[in-house]
């Protein structure tokens, strides 16, 4: 009976672990753009600003001097969303790898109509140039990130390793995978928030969803609990 209760409990912690890994790694932190004509305004004046093409600011005068932005504008949805997690970071990683640069696709853009379609090909213009232009340093921070990645994997890994073997280490792998995770998301979303406000326009915030908290309580309750059960199925 003792040896049936032990099996059960670390069949069940290693279950807890794989669940705190896949809500980390899978789950979204929601950047939300409330004014989304507001962005592109900012982006069609520095796209113009930065232009050798005089037809291209001759026709943005007479927009702004018609008052025809608005209009223009008007199809575009008000407001966009973009969930980012560490499975959609690491897929558009992989695509700039192997495309050499970003598409609408990859990004979620809407493309309903030429609107959105001439926006996007503005938008990604000066995204792909960016990334162009610091392309090495690009490339060390994607090898960076996918070596992170790898690492957490891994440590998850021991930390359901040393469960099924009965090893009290296993606390301290799951906390450091599990706070490591979900420290590093937020961080990441912070200084993703912070560039776009300063590129783009005030207001970009980013929210975070309830399932990384929960794969952060999860993990933290592993930690806390293992210890406690370990000893009493030694007893």
């Amino acid at each position: 009976m003792k040896k049936v209760s032990t099996v059960l409990s670390r069949i069940l912690m290693v279950l807890l672990v794989a669940g705190s890994g896949f809500l980390l790694l899978r789950s979204s932190v929601t950047v939300n753009v409330p004014d989304t004509h507001k962005v592109v305004r900012e982006v069609i004046n520095k796209s113009a600003a930065s232009s050798t093409d005089s037809s291209l600011k001759t026709s943005l005068k007479i927009a702004q001097k018609w008052g025809l932005e608005d209009k223009i504008l008007a199809p575009l949805p008000q407001k966009y969303h973009y969930d980012l997690s560490y499975t959609s970071l690491y897929n558009l990683s992989a695509a700039y790898q192997a495309n050499g640069e970003l598409t609408a696709e990859n990004l979620n853009l809407p493309t309903d109509n030429q609107t959105e379609r001439a926006v996007n090909y503005l938008i990604l213009k000066q995204l792909n140039e960016n990334l162009n232009e610091n392309s090495k340093q690009v490339g060390q921070l994607i090898s960076i990130f996918q070596c992170f990645i790898l690492a957490v994997l891994l440590v998850f890994i021991l930390a359901a390793l040393l469960i099924l073997f009965g090893k009290y280490g296993a606390s301290a792998a799951v906390l450091l995978a599990s706070i490591g995770t979900f420290g590093a998301l937020q961080y990441c979303s912070t200084q993703l928030v912070q560039i776009l406000q300063s590129e783009l326009a005030k207001g970009i915030s980013f929210v975070i969803l309830p399932q990384l908290w929960w794969g952060l309580a999860i993990g933290i309750f592993v930690a806390i609990v293992w210890p406690l059960c370990l000893r009493i199925t030694k007893k």
